[in-house]
């Protein structure tokens, strides 16, 4: 038998991926976004199997998601600009060390 799903529970654990994504990103450091693709797998399939009269009140919830995840995606393409537009960690410029 699969154990339910609470969507309370997943809903959490989704923000604090996300949150921590946020902050590594705003920190320079690795993002780990393994286990944002399934969780949010699992909860859209759920939602979408429950009775609409259930579903309904985790729309909001949902959206705000939606959002987190769209300002993540934001954060992580200017980041991902600016990185391509640095020079490689070692590089000196044109005039080359001086000495």
């Amino acid at each position: 038998m699969t154990p339910t799903l609470n969507p309370d529970t997943e809903f959490e654990q989704l923000y604090e991926i996300v949150l921590r994504a946020q902050k590594d990103a705003a920190g320079d450091q690795p993002v780990d976004l393994s286990d944002l693709a399934g969780r949010t797998d699992r909860l859209c399939t759920h939602i979408s199997s429950l009775p609409s009269e259930e579903s309904r009140p985790l729309a909001g919830r949902l959206k705000k998601l939606v959002g987190d995840l769209d300002d993540l995606a934001e954060q992580l393409a200017r980041l991902s600009a600016a990185v391509q537009h640095e020079p490689a960690k070692g590089q000196l410029g044109s005039a080359g060390p001086r000495g």
